[in-house]
């Protein structure tokens, strides 16, 4: 069974900090999406309780895994049956954490009807109003993308539909903010995929959900 409570959280987190910083233009073929309005919420996560019951086996240690380690957004799905779990999180919203979490639990389940919904994770001082919601990693970084431009230079803000962020800062014109931000969001997604589960990139995140698109650029 995959154990997908060994994801290296603590590695992620120094690996998304560490590909932030601006570097070289590269040229890029994608869709770009400027923002409307950025949601930030507050940095520390809170966990819900959707059951009452005993766990015991595997899924009793995944849950406390999920516990310790997840950022929001996260949700863990259970199958008590079958001692099977499945988890996601660091993602752009509830919906979307609860979906891969149920999809994850499905996947390695005889029967995936018996998958429930056990826990989920979001911030603990959530924004209110519609806008772009980021994962908890990229509500750091964003904070760290704002607080780090100079006065008179392009950045930008790269993102994924599952959260993976990647940003620029203090470059001379708009086309290399936009593609050093593409550039580094890139690479959260490969640090990302080396360090999660194959059941999870193969069958949970495959798709369009790891293409990066710029959802906001600092202009002087």
């Amino acid at each position: 069974m995959e154990q997908e409570y060994q994801f290296q959280e603590t590695t992620l987190k120094k690996y998304f900090m560490s590909v932030a910083v601006a570097g070289t233009a590269l040229f890029f073929n994608s869709t770009d999406v400027q923002a409307g309005e950025i949601l930030l919420e507050g940095h520390r996560p809170k966990l819900t309780l959707h059951s009452d019951l005993r766990l015991r086996g595997d899924i009793k240690k995944q849950f406390s895994y999920f516990k310790k380690n997840a950022d929001y957004y996260g949700a863990l799905y259970i199958n008590s049956q079958e001692d099977i779990a499945g988890e996601f999180w660091d993602t752009r919203s509830l919906a979307l954490a609860k979906q891969s979490a149920l999809k994850s639990c499905r996947l390695k389940s005889e029967d995936p009807s018996l998958c429930a919904l056990y826990a989920t994770v979001g911030p603990k001082k959530p924004a209110a109003g519609d806008g772009i919601r980021l994962s908890q990693s990229g509500n750091r970084l964003f904070k760290e993308y704002q607080r780090t431009q100079k006065d008179g230079k392009f950045g930008a803000f790269a993102t994924t539909k599952y959260g993976h962020p990647g940003y620029s800062r203090n470059l001379s014109s708009e086309v290399e903010a936009r593609a050093t931000a593409i550039r580094y969001c890139r690479k959260s997604v490969k640090g990302v995929n080396a360090n999660t589960s194959a059941h999870l990139v193969q069958n949970v995140m495959a798709g369009s959900g790891s293409k990066c698109s710029v959802i906001h650029v600092t202009r002087p």
